[in-house]
């Protein structure tokens, strides 16, 4: 990721699974019938603060 992505994405939790799947979802899916999920949320203010992004927030 660059700074300029990064300072996009700082505060939100990006999470990469792996699911059971059999559609035509875009992906790197394989012949296994798995797929990769990308899953997002913003972090809230106590973990802001906990992870230390409070002060240049």
């Amino acid at each position: 990721m660059s700074k300029s992505q990064y300072e996009y994405w700082k505060f939100t939790q990006l999470i990469i699974d792996v699911i059971d799947s059999q559609t035509g979802t875009f992906s790197l899916e394989g012949a296994e019938g798995k797929l990769f999920l990308i899953r997002s949320r913003i972090f809230t203010d106590e973990e802001i603060e906990k992870i230390g992004l409070a002060a240049k927030f």
